[in-house]
């Protein structure tokens, strides 16, 4: 229960709770509670997943041989895909959390910080409170309304464009992902010890790299799905 306090306190008084945290660090449970709201945003959003994947398959439906509709249908409403989007949701957040945990911890002590890797994934996890909030609004809006957000300034193009390189770069410009970054510049220079300048070069560091790979893998994407000659 104080773990949930704590990340709702995190939102607003950051300072008070990452000074508690460099005595005592904790974090099982806040990530427990991440992975939890992000298998949530999978389940909220499945139909309107599987209306968007049935919506393409009924374009292409005239050039698939006799069956292959139906039965490309029923996978894609199966039970099963919802379980693999689940437990894809747990180790990908997970892994989200330690590699960032391991990419500000290594370089906050290469450049003079004291804190350790357990110390650092307590700021990374009670940093991603506002992602939480994120995923339970995005979870609700979806599951009543039938309808998937675009993320972020996303939300402003067109569909098309949405797959995009520039709906890649614009889905990672967000409050909920700014706050993220602000509140891991608080974590960071109170925990590691290290100035708010430092923190915050590491931490845009930290976004420009998750923008760079978002936005190369889209142009990998178009370029193998494009038609030949």
């Amino acid at each position: 229960m104080r773990t949930i306090l704590d990340m709702l306190v995190v939102l607003f008084k950051p300072s008070s709770v990452f000074k508690k945290l460099k005595e005592e660090p904790k974090w099982l449970l806040a990530a427990i509670i991440i992975i939890l709201s992000a298998v949530l945003l999978i389940v909220a959003t499945r139909q309107a997943q599987i209306d968007i994947a049935l919506t393409q398959l009924k374009q292409n439906a005239s050039k698939m041989p006799p069956g292959a509709f139906q039965q490309a249908r029923k996978f894609i409403e199966s039970p099963i895909m919802t379980i693999i989007g689940m437990v894809s949701a747990v180790f990908s957040t997970a892994m989200v959390l330690l590699v960032a945990t391991a990419f500000f911890h290594l370089l906050s002590s290469a450049w003079g910080g004291t804190a350790n890797f357990v110390k650092g994934l307590s700021v990374v996890a009670f940093s991603w409170s506002p992602l939480v909030v994120k995923n339970i609004l995005v979870s609700a809006v979806s599951f009543f309304s039938g309808k998937l957000l675009a993320p972020g300034l996303a939300a402003l193009l067109s569909k098309k464009q949405l797959v995009s390189p520039l709906g890649a770069f614009m889905s990672g410009i967000d409050l909920f992902t700014f706050w993220n970054l602000i509140i891991l510049v608080i974590g960071l220079s109170i925990v590691y010890q290290v100035s708010k300048s430092k923190a915050s070069i590491l931490v845009f560091s930290y976004w420009l790299v998750g923008v760079i790979l978002r936005v190369g893998a889209t142009v990998i994407s178009r370029g193998f799905s494009a038609p030949m000659g």
